[in-house]
């Protein structure tokens, strides 16, 4: 009994390792951000990279907006989708709904 107790414990701490600590709603916000004021991107790239989000698809959004604006491209919700379609990667991020998020 008590064997099974550790067992359950252990899992839980096993579990807790497996899942890296994450925010999606703070991955969302820089996006967002970025989004809204473009002129932050200096500031935000020192600071974060595409590898330090933990969804997929704001790692694959992070990208697009890195290259947009690293190619001194407009950046707004539109220039995103378009570029994320011609990359065919519009769809791997939940397509026009999730950017709008």
């Amino acid at each position: 009994m008590s064997e099974q107790r550790t067992n359950a414990k252990q899992d839980k701490q096993v579990d807790a390792i497996k899942t890296p600590p994450h925010s999606i709603e703070a991955e969302q916000s820089v996006i967002g951000g970025l989004l809204l004021d473009n002129e932050r991107w200096d500031t935000v790239a020192e600071k974060v990279m595409a590898s330090d989000f933990y969804s997929r698809p704001h790692k694959i959004v992070f990208e697009a907006v890195k290259s947009i604006l690293e190619d001194s491209q407009p950046l707004d919700l539109i220039t995103l989708s378009e570029f994320l379609e011609r990359r065919e990667q519009l769809e791997d991020v939940g397509a026009l709904p999730t950017l709008q998020t």
